[in-house]
């Protein structure tokens, strides 16, 4: 028998065979394979191993413990010179499929780069956009680029700054006190690396170029070229410098404008396309055929229908939700923590029920604001909901995700959604791709069929308005827009003051070309209540 399957053997017997204790499984395996388990010293306690390995996604903490007990691993860089040296292969439960992954996961980790999300971004944004308005003889300055299409992840930023005096502006961007390197370019253009590794451009036009420029300057690239095609194909020449009607016959170009950044969609005969939208993905078609979409805006949005507590995973009271939801001018909201033991810190049938009555309090309290009692439960393995039929009876709303076991074929992952879906109970389902934006890729599925399927069954998609979530993505929105499924953008909020990721919810839903009337939550008091006794015909 294969030496390695007899040591399969004795680690059923330590588990099965009370008598055998402490079998150092790694070690035989190795021994089997005739190589040698080498345990470094361990530069942190167990616990803080644990800690820091575990933010690795698919580690988990028991895989984390067993790299720490068998090769003393305590610290990413460690865990990647191990799968370096391949290591990794002797310790139990990571097979070769598994240390890929890891692998994956951990480069993104470690990736010098920086790959900001949209709210981290923001803040650096903020912090330069007030350093650069007071520099001397500044007009305006406004960031573009990916930031200002509102993109997941944001890997530069471009600032434009409008001034008739680019030497003096670009000397004050220089001095910026957050930046470890920063280089003129030329007489108007400037790029600064932050600490945390961001590059900023800043551009420095006249006032008479600053539309076309900042037109220019927004992308996409694939967007910018297709727009000059057009503009060629009419006769008129579009660059950061202007727009240029060319004439028949003649060698030059009059300018005809670029000082407004509408003057370019005037020249080409369009209707504004919003900079959420310039991704080259059949937008400039749309606006040729009149047919853009009236994209929803933040001030649309009647309620936030996921809201956490200090029941579960939340830092906030109920009422203390529920003032934050009153403050944003709200027509309703749901509270709604996680629910059963696949979840951490999930509520159990008697702490639901005494959250309900909690919830009926203040709906007395705050008759003006509308507040439904919700949950989220799990999605388990076999696609059922982790939901008993009493627990179901209470509540006014649920929510269900994927939880663990997320990684599988495409085929599978289907099949649990699809599952999911055909459950009467579900009201909406949230993060259907499981992403988590820089750290964890979505998951594979068919999301044609499962989006048909929800639309036949009236379940609504969540659009994960955390910035390190905004799940699921913008192409999927669309997808599901098409396929007559509604989206309910919600925030997940454990504060009040994370109500406010809202906006970056919002953001996504444009980028999904979503109008209000693909919007669960845009829906009035009544209208809202009118879809969720939808089950009642189920």
């Amino acid at each position: 028998m294969d030496p390695v399957r007899r040591a399969g053997g004795w680690e059923r017997d330590r588990v099965v065979n009370p008598l055998v204790k402490k079998v150092d499984v790694a070690r035989v395996v190795a021994a089997a394979r005739g190589t040698t388990l080498q345990r470094q010293v361990p530069s942190l306690s167990r616990r803080e191993a644990v800690a820091e390995l575990s933010r690795v996604p698919g580690l988990g903490a028991a895989r984390a413990g067993r790299l720490y007990d068998e090769l003393g691993i305590c610290t990413l860089t460690e865990l990647h010179h191990a799968l370096e040296e391949g290591r990794m292969a002797d310790v139990r439960g990571i097979g070769t499929g598994i240390e890929a992954r890891l692998k994956d996961a951990l480069d993104r980790l470690l990736d010098d780069s920086a790959h900001l999300s949209i709210a981290e971004a923001e803040f650096h944004v903020n912090r330069l956009l007030a350093h650069m308005r007071q520099a001397p003889g500044v007009r305006s300055v406004e960031p573009a680029g990916t930031f200002r299409r509102r993109c997941d992840v944001i890997d530069n930023l471009v600032l434009l700054a409008v001034s008739a005096r680019p030497a003096a502006v670009m000397r004050h961007f220089c001095a910026y006190a957050d930046a470890v390197t920063a280089t003129q370019l030329d007489a108007s253009r400037g790029a600064l690396t932050l600490q945390c590794g961001l590059r900023v451009e800043l551009r420095v036009v006249p006032g008479r170029c600053h539309g076309a420029s900042l037109h220019h300057v927004t992308g996409s690239e694939a967007y910018e070229a297709e727009i000059r095609a057009l503009g060629l194909k009419l006769g008129v020449r579009i660059s950061d410098y202007g727009v240029f009607l060319l004439e028949t016959g003649k060698a030059g170009a009059r300018r005809v404008g670029g000082q407004k950044e509408e003057d370019v969609f005037t020249a080409l005969g369009l209707p504004w396309i919003p900079p959420e939208l310039r991704e080259n993905r059949g937008e400039i078609e749309a606006a040729r055929a009149g047919h853009l979409p009236r994209l929803v805006a933040a001030e649309e949005i009647r309620g936030d229908l996921r809201l956490r507590t200090r029941w579960g995973t939340g830092t906030a009271t109920t009422e203390e939700m529920i003032r934050g939801c009153r403050a944003a001018r709200y027509a309703y909201c749901a509270i709604a923590d996680a629910l059963g033991s696949a979840a951490p810190r999930g509520l159990g049938s008697r702490s639901l029920r005494e959250q309900a009555e909690e919830i009926a309090a203040l709906r007395r309290k705050y008759a003006a604001l509308h507040i439904l009692h919700g949950a989220e439960v799990a999605i388990l393995p076999d696609g059922s909901l982790e939901l008993d039929d009493d627990d179901g009876a209470v509540l006014d709303l649920v929510i269900a995700a994927v939880h663990t076991r997320a990684r599988t074929s495409r085929v599978r992952a289907t099949e649990r959604l699809l599952h999911a879906i055909e459950d009467p109970r579900l009201d909406i389902l949230a993060w259907p791709t499981g992403r988590l934006i820089r750290e964890r890729d979505a998951v594979d599925a068919d999301f044609d069929v499962v989006f048909q399927a929800a639309a036949r069954r009236g379940v609504a998609v969540e659009l994960a308005a955390d910035p390190e979530r905004l799940d699921p993505p913008a192409p999927l929105l669309r997808q599901a827009a098409n396929a007559g499924v509604l989206i309910a953008v919600s925030t997940a909020a454990a504060t009040p003051a994370q109500l406010d990721v809202m906006r970056f919810g919002v953001d996504q839903a444009r980028r999904g070309w979503l109008e209000a009337g693909n919007v669960l939550n845009t829906r009035s008091w009544p209208e809202l209540l009118h879809w969720l006794r939808r089950r009642e015909h189920r």
